[in-house]
């Protein structure tokens, strides 16, 4: 009897017209539904990152899904798991997960780029979200396999005729739900990171606004300090004309230093002040498929730092701008990102537009030839392809300045790399930047390209909630062009002197052979600040476009076909000027100061300057600050040295301020890349005066 009703229970039933035949139950079955049913409940998760597998960039570009489709995922893993296998079951978790599916592929298809309107401070930008897409593929995936589950009309898990048997086969069920729902779960997981990466692979490069990705290499914390000049002010210049060859390296740009100063406390407490100058440039690294901005020691020629941008379609390394006051400012595709020059380390990271740089639309509204770039105290010298140089000097003041493709200007806090504020469009076609007027803030010139040139000082900007553009300020100074000029010329450098502006203005009359310089001069207590413009003596087509003058105790310096052009600070007449000859007189090209606005500008002292000139030799010429501030020169080379003696592009010129070091560069007009070699030299001695009383 006991073996009929063993028979019995195991014989399948009589399929009726109702419940045709079906095929003998298979645990693959089980574990199929399992896999579905767990990949329904990760589908809900696909909304965010996987516990704390992504870091929190990737996090944020991973974004999420709408709560309505992940709730119908859910729903169809709450079905599967309750209708054990029952057809009605399979088909509603189907219906379910496709609906779910649809509404994640509307939710991902139809997400725009979000409008950016409060400018200056805008709001962190959202960028293509993955995760409706990923919540998308994995509904689709539950869906197709729950098909075989509704074709099949008769239960696949017999737990009714399990349980009428022994009490070990209702055991085994049990275990081998444990089994499965375990292999279920691995295999759901599976599913769901599949969806996931499918989201990515689909989606493609980032399509929308985020923040590139970096890699940090800042100086280790036990060398910080290595090679750094302890001393409350760096003093150290080079007597003479360095000549001992140092070190030489390759960079894939221009180069440009950065003096900084870090704060240390030593064993008895105190802050003591250390300086460390530093060689910025570009490495690009075609291997590895990526561009790095690194710094250079520049006693020793040893990197010390270095920020590297992955290159992909959209993100490389645009343009770095170099501050003294040890900010290092990289621009990358639609974002600026802050170093610090000292150790290498990221001070803040800025979102510049809602759109990736080749989205964006140039001044003619036409897609291409959009850029951002710096601006600096000199008119940049533009390659092929109408770009500026991709590494610039900035001024060593509070904020950083960048011309949008808009022909806007956008101000950036150095300390901290955020926002500060914005100005109109008013047309102008040239901007240049340095110092600051003592009452109005850092000042600026346009250039209205209309025959009028205009200077300001820039308004301060707390950026707590303020709208109000940073730009423009006060004295709104402005002058026409002289009328010799024919509307031809333009604005090439600017330098601060005290409490008033010099600007060079090249390339005038028809010729351009022909220049004038122009000071503003705010003075404000006079209801008419002043302007004057005086015909450029000495210019020469020797002088390159754009030389960068310098301001000593005396004055303005600036280049002259037979050397040097002073210009006294307290100009009132043209006998005021006079021209400091240069051996051979040789025009200078480039000067490297001794004394900078900011760092080591409160001593008394003669003030060291190194002149390069149009031969390629450099000169040592020393000012006296007693008496007539007479100039002299000191030392000068023989012949050019490296890399100037065979220089076919661009010449320039580097001193630094914590050790007697020199450096020498040439810059390709091709491609921009530059070999630099350094030279050191005997340090100069003291020889201090006292302020009088």
């Amino acid at each position: 009897m006991a073996g009929r009703d063993e028979e019995h229970i195991t014989e399948q039933p009589e399929p009726t017209d109702d419940d045709p035949p079906a095929p003998a139950h298979r645990p693959a079955h089980l574990l199929l539904a399992l896999a579905l049913g767990c990949a329904a409940v990760l589908a809900w998760y696909a909304a965010f990152p996987l516990t704390d597998a992504l870091p929190e960039a990737q996090a944020d570009d991973y974004g999420s899904a709408a709560w309505f489709p992940r709730a119908l995922a859910v729903g169809a893993a709450v079905v599967l798991v309750l209708s054990m296998g029952r057809r009605g079951g399979a088909l509603v978790a189907g219906v379910l997960a496709a609906l779910a599916g649809v509404i994640g592929l509307a939710g991902y298809l139809t997400w725009r780029h979000p409008e950016v309107t409060n400018w200056p401070v805008p709001t962190p930008m959202e960028l293509r979200p993955a995760a409706p897409l990923a919540l998308s593929l994995m509904c689709a995936a539950v869906a197709l396999l729950c098909v075989p589950l509704a074709l099949r009309r008769r239960p696949w898990f017999g737990i009714s005729e399990a349980a009428a048997g022994r009490a070990g086969a209702v055991r085994r069920r049990i275990q081998q739900v444990m089994v499965l729902l375990i292999v279920g779960c691995l295999l759901g997981g599976a599913l769901a990171g599949a969806g996931s990466l499918g989201a990515a692979l689909v989606r493609g490069e980032r399509e929308t606004l985020t923040l590139p990705r970096q890699e940090v290499r800042s100086v280790p914390e036990e060398r910080l300090y290595d090679g750094a000049l302890r001393t409350p002010s760096p003093t150290v210049w080079p007597k003479g004309v360095p000549s001992e060859r140092a070190w030489e390296r390759e960079f894939d740009s221009p180069v440009a230093l950065s003096t900084c100063e870090r704060e240390k406390e030593d064993g008895n407490g105190t802050e003591v002040t250390y300086h460390q100058d530093t060689v910025v440039g570009v490495d690009d690294d075609l291997a590895a498929e990526g561009a790095s901005v690194v710094g250079v020691d520049t006693r020793t020629g040893k990197e010390r730092w270095r920020y590297t941008v992955p290159t992909t379609r959209h993100a490389t390394v645009e343009q770095v701008g170099v501050s003294e006051g040890c900010a290092v400012l990289v621009l990358v595709d639609n974002s600026v990102t802050t170093l610090d020059a000292f150790d290498g380390s990221v001070r803040g990271r800025l979102l510049l537009s809602s759109l990736h740089l080749s989205e964006q639309t140039n001044p003619g509204g036409g897609k291409g030839g959009a850029w951002w770039e710096f601006i600096t105290s000199t008119r940049p010298r533009l390659d092929d392809e109408g770009k500026p140089p991709r590494v610039v000097p900035l001024p060593g003041q509070d904020y950083a300045y960048l011309l949008t493709p808009k022909s806007t200007v956008l101000a950036v806090r150095k300390s901290d790399g955020s926002t500060a504020g914005v100005g109109f469009d008013d047309d102008a076609c040239g901007y240049l930047v340095h110092g600051r007027y003592m009452e109005w803030g850092q000042a600026m010139v346009t250039d209205d390209c209309i025959g009028r040139l205009r200077s300001f000082g820039i308004e301060e900007h707390d950026g707590e909630g303020e709208t109000a553009p940073l730009l423009y300020g006060k004295p709104q100074m402005t002058s026409p062009v002289p009328a010799e000029c024919g509307g031809k010329g333009w604005a090439t450098a600017a330098v601060e002197g005290v409490d008033r502006l010099l600007v060079l203005y090249e390339g005038c009359p028809a010729d351009r052979r022909g220049a004038w310089w122009v000071t503003f001069e705010p003075e404000p207590w006079r209801d008419d600040p002043m302007v004057r413009w005086e015909r450029w003596t000495g210019y020469s087509p020797r002088i390159r476009e754009a030389t960068q003058p310098v301001h000593t105790h005396t004055g303005f310096v600036l280049p002259h076909s037979d050397g040097m052009l002073v210009v006294n600070d307290f100009y009132r007449k043209p006998s005021d000027t006079r021209v400091v000859p240069l051996p051979g007189r040789d025009p200078a090209v480039a000067f490297a100061m001794e004394e900078v606005q900011g760092i080591n500008s409160d001593r008394m002292r003669d003030n060291g300057l190194l002149v390069l000139g149009a031969s390629g030799k450099v000169h040592a010429v020393v000012e006296t600050i007693t008496g007539a501030n007479e100039f002299k020169v000191a030392d000068s080379q023989r012949s050019p040295v490296a890399p100037v003696a065979d220089c076919q592009g661009r010449t320039g010129l580097l001193a630094a301020h914590t050790s007697p070091t020199m450096l020498l560069t040439c810059t390709s007009e091709k491609n921009g890349s530059t070999k630099a070699v350094a030279y050191g030299g005997e340090e100069r001695a003291e020889n201090w005066y006292e302020p009088e009383e």
